[in-house]
């Protein structure tokens, strides 16, 4: 495995597309949804932005702050309330960020892994599809077959109002569901 440099996050998705190292596979289409623990610890958070999100990067919850650097999730219909399908289908979702690019790539590099960790899943391939389908450039990067499981990070947001913000993220995975960031 040395010799391919892998990181840990390929060398577990290589493991996984080969059958070697995959969990019990959840049915697919199985719906997800928030336990109301997770819900109270969105509303104990006040003034720290947070949100879950599903295996196929729909935002299931957020409390009220998380909509300002971002979207406003509640005025999204449900069926579009998804953070890639936002990132590449809506013009502005591009100008808050100061290296969108960077930013809808490494999105991408998770749909992949949730795509191998969720295999068949009628959800995330109606994703990948539509979003193959509307843009160029997910196409280009969707082939690039890049894996990550972000843990934490950065991002930089150039907000009209606040201006210039950096904001540091920590993704917790719940053990039975959908990730939290």
């Amino acid at each position: 495995m040395r010799a391919l440099r892998l990181g840990a996050d390929e060398r577990g998705h290589l493991f996984r597309l080969t059958g070697s190292d995959q969990g019990p596979p959840r049915p697919a289409g199985t719906a997800e949804r928030v336990r109301p623990s997770v819900h109270r610890i969105l509303e104990t958070l006040g003034a720290t932005p947070a949100y879950v999100i599903g295996r196929g990067m729909d935002v299931l919850a957020w409390n009220p702050i998380a909509a300002s650097p971002f979207m406003d999730f509640g005025a999204v219909p449900a069926a579009r309330r998804n953070l890639l399908w936002h990132a590449f289908c809506d013009p502005a979702a591009r100008r808050p960020y100061v290296d969108w690019g960077r930013v809808a790539r490494k999105g991408i590099a998770d749909l992949r892994l949730a795509a191998v960790r969720n295999p068949g899943d009628p959800v995330i391939a109606a994703l990948v599809g539509d979003l193959s389908a509307r843009s160029e450039e997910f196409r280009a990067w969707w082939a690039r077959h890049d894996v990550q499981d972000r843990r934490s990070g950065r991002k930089e947001f150039d907000h009209p109002v606040v201006g210039r913000l950096s904001l540091d993220y920590d993704a917790l995975h719940l053990p039975d569901g959908p990730t939290s960031t």
